[in-house]
């Protein structure tokens, strides 16, 4: 006899989804999660602020008898985080495999239903690299191959950057996690408190860049220190095109840059915006440099990267015939995930879906370690 679909058995293969959920993703447990909490009802849309403080300057204390009325106004950036990434993968579920979950055994199809969500929120996730102005190693070269140079440059930059110390990540592909396993094991002493916690996964993303040979387009538009949009055009070279998530500097200023918005088609660009505002005044038809196609390793601090994601709302249906559903949240990181049962035509068919969204309050606090 067919096994009936019982809200426990719903639970139980919510329960087992997400525990191998949790156990996958690598870039999404460690960011900043706490503002989950502020999400009062979880549909598509819905959107949470992250609030980054404004700096405050401390001032000379002089006492007297009127207050010096020197308290400056300030107004924090308020960064959205908003819940557009909704998803969901679908499987048929046999009754040999529904004893098996009543077994407390996982059947390979919710290991596959996982790993398909799983890749698509750590893909997702890992898009953020592209505000990350940071930037150390040798672009088409993997790192730690013979030394940690890469990583030591990658940490003077987060420290000047002002990056707190605690809780740093090093998130490597394969390439360049074996090659720091390798040197630990020869070189042990360069490893010990090294302040970071390094890991490895295959979602490390490779940023492509397409644009070379353009210079500073200052005629009759001149820069300052801070200006955020550079108008810019060839050099006179086949030049390509630039993308968001480049990483460029100017001619006599050793800062990198990332470019943020562009203006212009697919053959040239005219202008670009960049983080951080300008550093120097790049003067008058400055060449501009493309770091070339590169591994986004990083080196990053939880408050970098916002993650949210929360339990959809109940309801789910197919066709407007009701549906049996589960959701599943794990306490200690704040995953949700859902388990759908429909029954359709001489088949179950079962439906894991995760609704999440992701921004980057704080681009300071990430270094790409390119490869």
């Amino acid at each position: 006899m067919a096994l009936m679909v019982t809200s426990d058995l719903l639970n139980t293969i919510a329960k087992m989804g997400l525990a191998t959920l949790r156990e996958s993703i690598q870039l999404v447990k460690r960011t900043n999660r706490e503002y989950e909490k502020d999400i009062t009802a979880a549909t598509p849309g819905s959107t949470v602020n992250v609030v980054v403080p404004a700096p405050i300057t401390a001032v000379t204390v002089t006492p007297g008898g009127v207050h010096p009325n020197d308290t400056a106004a300030i107004t924090p950036t308020v960064v959205p985080i908003t819940l557009d990434q909704w998803y969901r993968a679908a499987f048929a579920f046999s009754d040999k495999q529904k004893k098996q979950v009543e077994l407390g055994i996982i059947p390979m199809q919710i290991d596959e239903a996982i790993r398909g969500l799983v890749n698509k929120i750590e893909v997702h996730t890992w898009l953020n690299y592209k505000k990350f102005f940071g930037y150390s190693g040798t672009a088409g070269t993997t790192p730690f191959a013979t030394d940690i140079s890469a990583f030591l440059t990658a940490e003077k930059l987060a420290n000047d950057q002002l990056m707190p110390g605690d809780r740093r990540a090093l998130i490597m592909d394969t390439a360049a996690n074996a090659n720091w396993k390798g040197l630990r094991r020869t070189f042990d002493r360069n490893f010990m408190d090294i302040g970071v916690e390094p890991v490895w996964t295959q979602h490390v993303p490779t940023h492509t860049t397409a644009a070379t040979h353009y210079q500073v387009n200052d005629d009759g538009n001149a820069l300052a220190v801070g200006d955020k949009t550079v108008a810019i055009e060839t050099d006179g070279s086949v030049s390509g095109y630039a993308r968001i998530g480049d990483i460029i500097t100017f001619a006599g200023d050793t800062q990198t840059y990332v470019v943020t918005a562009v203006t212009g088609g697919t053959g040239t660009t005219s202008s670009i915006n960049i983080y951080p505002g300008l550093k120097l005044d790049p003067g008058t038809h400055a060449a501009i440099t493309f770091k070339s196609s590169h591994v986004c390793n990083l080196l990053f601090h939880p408050n970098a990267i916002a993650f949210a994601m929360a339990p959809m709302q109940a309801g789910a249906g197919q066709y407007g015939v009701p549906a049996q559903e589960a959701t599943a949240v794990d306490q200690a990181s704040g995953l949700a995930l859902r388990v759908t049962f429909f029954r359709q035509f001489y088949q179950d068919e079962w439906s894991f879906d995760a609704l999440w969204g992701s921004a980057v309050p704080r681009p300071e606090l990430g270094v790409r370690i390119s490869g």
